[in-house]
């Protein structure tokens, strides 16, 4: 105890915690550059769809004598409007991470829709994962995601397919599940209704 009570201060002590403190910011950040550095590096290994894109408010305006929803989104320039689709109750988007080279699997390999009530949800919005949906159909991954909605009256589906339409299948944005055309009689492409053309017509991009 009588040597703690009797400690003083030396400039010696001082010094030795500003070369300690300094040492140890070094470390943290040479770690973190380091971190950074394989996630970049990581990062350009794959290609991404939609990336971080989300939906950050729906906006009520009057053009002429029309009522329009408008919609902005967070991270715009990320946007593929290839990959969006607006239907009568939902907006949804593809957002995926595929390794760059060609039908080549990893496990960090995603691919998930982002769905959003029109006028109501915001942020992520709700997620549906496609991937393990398209596996469980058999595919190895689930393809394109169609521009158009399609509704058998009562529920809304994204389709995905691919290029040469040797996989097609629709996703149902209320039940979350996955159906090839000929499972089911409502999900046939002759007797959905396309609302691509209703939709936009009342959905401008703010």
């Amino acid at each position: 105890m009588t040597k703690l009570e009797t400690f003083r201060w030396r400039m010696w002590h001082v010094y030795l915690l500003i070369f300690i403190t300094i040492l140890l910011t070094g470390t943290f950040v040479r770690y973190g550059y380091r971190l950074q550095a394989a996630y970049s590096l990581d990062d350009r290994l794959y290609d991404y769809t939609n990336k971080k894109v989300t939906v950050t408010s729906f906006q009520n305006v009057k053009i002429g004598n029309f009522n329009v929803l408008g919609v902005k989104f967070g991270n715009e320039k990320a946007l593929e409007r290839s990959q969006l689709v607006v239907g009568r109750t939902y907006l949804a988007f593809k957002e995926s991470r595929y390794k760059a080279s060609k039908h080549k699997k990893d496990p960090k390999n995603y691919d998930i829709i982002h769905f959003y009530q029109l006028g109501k949800d915001t942020g992520k919005g709700y997620t549906i994962n496609v991937l393990d949906l398209a596996k469980k159909l058999g595919y190895d991954d689930p393809g394109s995601m169609d521009n158009t909605m399609f509704s058998d009256g009562r529920n809304e589906f994204v389709k995905f397919s691919s290029y040469d339409n040797e996989k097609e299948f629709y996703v149902n944005l209320r039940t979350h599940k996955a159906t090839k055309p000929n499972q089911q009689k409502s999900v046939n492409t002759t007797n959905l209704l396309n609302l691509t053309a209703i939709s936009f017509q009342r959905i401008i991009f703010l």
